[in-house]
């Protein structure tokens, strides 16, 4: 191309794209429209805009790097927080631990002191150590603590840790509350477990709602648990369960989940079933017309494991219902509300 000839333009465009987006950040455009007269002059100008080129290049990328995240590094000085972590977190709000005394008046359940003093049944249960929430009395004088939670008697290899992961509560608050300075604990010393819960079965046992009744038909009370007059002998004689009147075929159910352990039949209490429960629980179903189980099945309250009869020592269709708790009976109306 002569030097006579005119270049009648020259473009460059740089795009430069952040990240994935579709919009042009930066767009820069030269337009130059030249006529040369010389060779000299032709290459002043090159020169000059392939200058301008790669600088501009070189900015673009200068920018492009800055944007891109330092994975895998700390933060640094620019992005530091203005207030330091402990400084944005609410301290630990803890009153002292502290008990008053409340007398019991007439109309009171476990419930309705707790609400009113804005801690759990499981508090008010575990530190007067009741056993049955149902045999409250007026007058009865209880502690009702300032912070909710329950008292535990430490055993041997039990830690600071190892009881506050257990009961699913705070180590620190746990230490604060009883002073503890280190993770060893004194056998059979006492402790409070701030926002510990008492378990399922022991709360529902206290509350005598453990189990659901065994029969789901109408039914009367014959006779009740504990001493009472023979109706064989006529002599006083230990009954160590509850008699549950109704017509004979009635479905029985069990009382709580739990696998059978034992069907068989007894001179006492004809047709029977045991099924063994958690905590420590037993129950027995006897004078059962027809069993519809047997030993190593697992059943729920649902299933049906016999019929009532009257097999056995028995004066009419009934059934003999008795619970036992490691391994001695126990009124089944403690636990069971009919």
């Amino acid at each position: 191309m002569s030097t006579h000839k005119s270049f009648r333009f020259l473009a460059v465009s740089i795009y430069d794209f952040d990240g994935y987006s579709d919009n042009w950040l930066q767009y820069i455009s030269w337009v130059v429209v030249i006529k040369m007269k010389s060779k000299v002059k032709f290459a002043l100008l090159v020169g000059v805009l392939l200058v301008m080129v790669f600088g501009a290049v070189f900015a673009v990328m200068q920018n492009y790097v800055a944007d891109v995240p330092n994975t895998g590094m700390g933060g640094g000085d620019k992005k530091l927080p203005t207030i330091p972590p402990d400084a944005a977190i609410d301290p630990l709000a803890l009153s002292d631990l502290y008990y008053s005394v409340y007398v019991v008046q007439k109309g009171d359940i476990v419930g309705s002191i707790a609400e009113r003093f804005g801690v759990s049944q499981d508090a008010i249960i575990s530190i007067n150590k009741l056993k049955n929430t149902r045999t409250l009395q007026i007058n009865q004088i209880l502690k009702i603590p300032s912070l909710d939670g329950i008292v535990y008697t430490v055993k041997g290899g039990d830690t600071a840790g190892s009881i506050s992961d257990t009961y699913k509560i705070s180590l620190e608050k746990f230490a604060l509350v009883n002073s503890i300075k280190d993770d060893g604990l004194a056998e059979g010393s006492i402790v409070f477990l701030p926002d510990a819960k008492l378990d399922w079965a022991t709360l529902q046992e206290i509350n005598g709602d453990l189990f659901m009744t065994p029969l789901r038909s109408g039914y009367r009370f014959t006779s009740g648990y504990g001493w009472r007059r023979d109706p064989f002998t006529g002599g006083r004689s230990f009954h160590n369960g509850v008699d549950l009147a109704t017509y004979r075929g009635a479905p029985v159910h069990p009382a709580l989940a739990g696998t059978v352990r034992a069907c068989g039949y007894s001179s006492i209490y004809g047709n029977y079933v045991i099924i063994v429960h958690h905590s420590g629980y037993q129950t027995m179903y006897g004078h059962l017309s027809a069993i519809s189980t047997k030993p190593g099945s697992y059943v729920t309250t649902a299933t049906r494991i016999g019929s009532v009869g009257s097999t056995g020592r028995s004066t009419g269709p009934h059934l003999h219902f008795t619970v036992y708790k490691q391994g001695a009976t126990i009124n089944p109306l403690t636990v069971w509300l009919p």
